[in-house]
């Protein structure tokens, strides 16, 4: 914001504010003004070196970790532990600094839990004053084991050493420099209580300056146990592991010294283990020189005793050959052997020529590996140049074009070049990505072969060499977004590196390799997204089967992101992801760690007063015209789902064709009058229906009458989770009018048929103009119907005059009867009535019609009734005004509808000066009873008022011409019959239920089919 710039003191002042108003709302102003309070020091301060979201690990420390109150605490609380087994630390000793071994030392003899056992074996260190260190640390805790070693015998033995001394249930391990938080063993202890089965225990770490004051650098690990990880790098040292899988193993290995802990975490790794993680930073990996916490290469003859290590493990656990190496500092890459499988690489493309050409020149002159095919799968390229390049581009014996013809989806086109595909491998790729390297391929191979796997991603990078993709973590930014975006290649930072491999939840569909055999296994994309999230729920559904989603860091590519189809997103593809991964973004992403935050790509220290993950979806919802603002305030925060209490519509009754209708109102105007008529007849045909609605209105009894279920719900229009909770029990949707536009999108984003029924003409044009969404929800829907074809016209930008249909529901001419008293008669003698039936709202034009009785001489005896809800305040009073400078117009307002067919009856012209219209109801019903009908040229009454044959037309907004037409009909009292007459003709020959029903009946049942 330009006002709040990110990172600034502005900013931490608008989060503290925000902050109190939070707290306010739920624990009341007192404790709100104590939060903050405790709070604004320290997040004012500007001495705080801050990270990228003004939050700084000082801080972090400060909030997180006990105070010396709550560490008092624990050591009472120790007594209410059922378990309270025996923790043996085992430190091997060799030359440290006597200070920073005391320091080691008292870290442990600091422990709010008391039960544990300190083994130091020296390895006949030669640094002055460590043996006493050592002997008097003895002498002062009978819980501090000691053995001076006759010589040095490596970390291993050493470590050996002083794991014979022990006796604990679980060893934790710990070098001599190090030093442990006060609670640590306190909450392994605690852990170990609530998880008795648990044999592993990690937790985070981060590092210490060399004087002890200063702690930075914290590595905030995967809570998940992620076994690929363990491969890049040991994020299981200092582990508390169960002492009988290190007894079993035989102990540490002295041929890998330098990485013995890594061989020991692999090995004990390699069988199914109960691991779990604590998110808190109990260890502090000390900076004293020498000391790799300082820097990387500073025992570079570790890396040759890691790939070793590495090596056995894999050549032990695995029935391919593999080779590790290092191809820069602190990356370890494992060239996998593979049984050379066929890979299908399918890419999507529609023109963009020389995104296309990139990345076929780069995989086909670049590709070391050489058993695979190109599907280009061309979703109706025109240019020129795109064909005259896939004529030429096809030549080649690896490229083969298929083309796709339905309206796009990319999901459905991805499953068709699956299903043509003819390799074991199928690789989905991104048109608007190239090859930088040649064995890109061969890793990707590699990994996809190794069991358990499922899904392959690799890093992605932007032309300028930043990361665009490292993987995918859920509920970043929303649902899920890439990690590590925009840093530099080789970053590293407090979630480790992007150069690691590892398991992740997701990882980007624009490079991923799947096992055809697994991508049938899970039905391959899902087809109900449009364009987004496919990849990210073909990878969760992946880890659901038990597969692995692996991330591998070699098959580095370019990615001109966007480059094709841009970043837009349909609304039912950003509501169904939603619906399905919101209790997943709830839950937190397992592969990540809680103390990071899920606001930034870049892993970031995350501030406890962020928004909460479920916020965020809210938010985008909001965004995306999901959610209204009203809606928003009204129900912010959602509970362990995003849609709470579904509700069972019309349950047991007409299996296979529950129809959920959504009106925008209940009233007795045209629009609701009109679905009534046509819910009844659908009701009457074996159809159930439920009708949803914001607002109660007379037309409910009604509809209750004939066996229609009625639910009133005010956030039905503004709320698409409102909508889903319905959804779920139903076989089809009817939206009626453009105000029910959500009700589309959450249609679609379950996968339910819609028809949408769109009454308005230029007042839907103006409503779709103010926002933007509605017009999406055109290209969402099944069916779009219309009343009329100029009402269909008029969005043919919206719709390409696909999926339109011309549905009125007709007039129900058995609830009408020839037979209603002349009341209007009777009251005005032999008067000339004219009636008028629309709500008051100038689209409807009643100012037009009184405007025209202005023009008529003093002579014409004429009564005009206009019936209609006050729908607009203002107009409606204009209308008062202008109607109370005559004596023979008459407001009546809202009646029902047994008194408008009363009316309409009585009359002797029904008169429809609208200046927007599709095609209303009352309209048809004058006609049934043969009266004249004078109308405005709007919307579709042309289609059925033929000017002097069956009615008469007026230009819009032409009060004078409409004068002359009511002069007409008053003067001439056969040509009042004879239009009346062939009014009511066209009525009973085109437009009646017996007519239109079957349409509607045939065009539900084809999509319930």
């Amino acid at each position: 914001m330009k006002f709040i710039p990110v990172g600034s003191r502005r900013e931490r002042i608008y989060h503290l504010i925000r902050l109190m108003f939070y707290n306010w709302k739920r624990k009341g102003f007192v404790a709100a003004v104590v939060n903050v309070s405790q709070r604004a020091r320290f997040y004012l301060s500007k001495e705080l070196a801050l990270t990228s979201s003004g939050y700084s690990y000082r801080q972090w420390i400060y909030d997180h970790e006990p105070d010396k109150k709550a560490l008092e605490k624990q050591i009472a609380e120790v007594n209410r532990f059922q378990d309270k087994p025996l923790v043996s630390i085992i430190t091997p000793v060799y030359n440290p600094s006597p200070q920073v071994l005391k320091d080691t030392i008292n870290s442990v003899r600091s422990q709010t839990y008391p039960y544990w056992e300190l083994c130091l074996a020296n390895g006949a260190s030669t640094q002055a004053g460590v043996r006493e260190v050592l002997d008097e640390a003895a002498r002062s805790d009978q819980r501090i084991l000691v053995k001076h070693l006759s010589e040095n015998l490596g970390i291993s033995l050493n470590s050996n050493a002083a794991l014979g001394m022990s006796s604990g249930k679980y060893i934790a391990l710990m070098d001599h420099d190090d030093l442990l938080a006060s609670d640590m063993l306190f909450e392994v202890v605690r852990t170990i209580n609530e998880h008795p089965e648990a044999e592993i225990i990690y937790f985070d770490e981060d590092k210490i300056s060399a004087d002890g004051r200063n702690r930075l650098d914290p590595f905030f690990k995967p809570s998940a146990w992620s076994p690929d990880l363990l491969l890049s790098t040991n994020y299981l040292m200092h582990s508390v592991i169960l002492r009988s899988l290190i007894e079993d193993l035989g102990g540490f290995n002295p041929e890998v010294d330098g990485a013995q802990d890594w061989d020991l975490s692999l090995r004990i790794a390699d069988k199914e283990r109960k691991i779990y993680h604590i998110p808190r930073v109990f260890y502090h990996w000390r900076q004293v020189p020498g000391s790799a916490a300082r820097e990387a290469n500073a025992k570079p003859w570790a890396f040759t005793a890691q790939a070793r290590c590495i090596e056995q493990y894999l050549q032990s656990s695995s029935d391919v050959e593999a080779r590790v190496d290092f191809p820069d500092l602190g990356r370890v890459r494992i060239k996998w052997g593979n049984s050379n499988p066929h890979v299908s690489i399918i890419i999507p493309s529609k023109d963009k020529v020389d995104y296309l050409r990139a990345c076929l020149q780069s995989i086909l002159g670049i590709t070391a590996y050489d058993n695979y095919e190109i599907l280009i799968i061309d979703t109706g390229s025109q240019e020129v140049d795109t064909l005259a390049y896939l004529e030429e581009i096809t030549q080649n014996p690896k490229v083969s074009l298929h083309l796709y013809t339905d309206r796009f989806n990319y999901h459905k086109v991805n499953n068709f070049g699956a299903n043509i595909a003819e390799g074991d491998l199928l690789l989905f790729l991104n048109n608007d990505t190239e090859v930088t390297e040649p064995t890109w391929l061969e890793d990707l191979v590699g990994w996809a072969e190794r069991p358990g796997v499922g899904v392959v991603g690799t890093k992605l990078l932007y032309p300028n060499g930043m990361i665009q993709h490292g993987g995918i973590v859920m509920g970043v930014e929303g649902h899920g977004s890439h990690i590590f975006e925009r840093l530099p290649e080789h970053h590293y930072g407090p979630f480790g590196s992007p150069d690691w491999y590892r398991d992740y939840q997701a990882v980007t569909g624009a490079c991923l390799m799947v096992p055809k055999a697994v991508f049938e296994e899970l039905g391959g994309f899902d087809e109900a997204y449009q364009v987004g999230y496919g990849d990210i729920d073909l990878c969760l559904r992946s880890g659901q089967a038990g597969y692995r989603v692996v991330y591998s860091p070699f098959a580095t590519m370019l990615h001109h992101e966007g480059g094709t189809r841009g970043y837009s997103l349909p609304p039912s593809d950003v509501l169904r992801a939603s619906y399905l991964m919101y209790d997943i973004v709830k839950a937190g992403d397992p592969y990540f760690n809680p103390n990071l935050s899920y606001l930034y790509r870049q892993p970031t220290v995350a501030d406890p007063r962020e928004p909460r993950r479920e916020e965020r979806i809210l938010r985008i919802l909001h965004d995306f015209g999901l959610i209204d603002t009203t809606a928003l305030e009204m129900n912010p925060i959602p509970g362990e789902s995003l849609v709470p209490a579904p509700v069972t519509i019309q349950e047991d009754k007409a299996p296979g064709k529950k129809l959920l209708i959504v009106s925008h109102e209940l009233s007795l105007t045209g629009a609701p009058l009109t679905l009534a008529d046509l819910a009844r007849y659908l009701s009457e045909n074996g159809f159930g229906i439920t009708i949803l609605s914001p607002t109660e209105g007379k037309l409910g009894e009604t509809l209750e009458n004939f066996g229609a279920e009625v639910i009133i719900n005010p956030l039905i229009l503004r709320d698409s989770r409102e909508l889903l909770r319905y959804m779920g029990s139903c076989d089809l949707l009817l939206a009626n009018t453009i105000l029910a536009w959500r009700a589309i999108y959450a249609a679609k984003a379950i996968t339910k048929p819609c028809i949408w029924w769109v009454h308005e003409s230029q007042f839907g044009l103006e409503f779709a103009a103010q926002y933007p969404k509605v017009k999406g929800a055109f290209r969402a829907a099944d069916v779009i119907g219309f009343p009329t074809q100029a009402t269909a016209d008029l969005y043919v930008e919206f719709t390409n005059g696909e999926r339109v249909e011309i549905l009125h529901p007709g007039l129900d001419t058995t609830k009408l009867s020839p037979n209603y008293p002349f009341t209007l008669s009777e009251e005005n003698g032999k008067k000339f009535t004219l009636v008028n039936v629309a709500s008051y709202e100038p689209r409807k034009g009643q100012d037009i019609l009184v405007k025209s009785l202005d023009q008529l001489d003093e002579s014409y005896e004429i009564e005009c009734y206009l019936i209609g809800r006050k729908l607009d305040w203002w107009f409606s009073q204009k209308l008062a005004f202008m109607a109370n400078r005559k004596q023979n117009i008459h407001l009546i307002g809202e009646l029902t509808n047994e008194d408008v067919l009363n009316h309409i009856q009585s009359a002797d012209v029904f008169v429809l000066p609208s200046r927007d219209e599709a095609l209303p109801m009352t309209l048809l019903e004058a006609m049934y009873f043969s009266k004249p009908v004078i109308a405005s040229r709007s919307g579709g009454i042309p289609e059925i008022i033929d000017h002097g044959e069956n009615g008469l037309i007026f230009e819009i907004e032409d009060y004078r011409q409409l004068s002359n037409h009511i002069q007409k009909l008053y003067d001439d009292k056969e040509f009042r019959r004879q239009i009346g007459k062939k009014g009511n003709e066209k009525l009973t020959t085109e437009l009646t239920f017996e007519i239109q029903g079957k349409k509607w009946i045939e065009i539900i049942s084809q999509h319930l089919n």
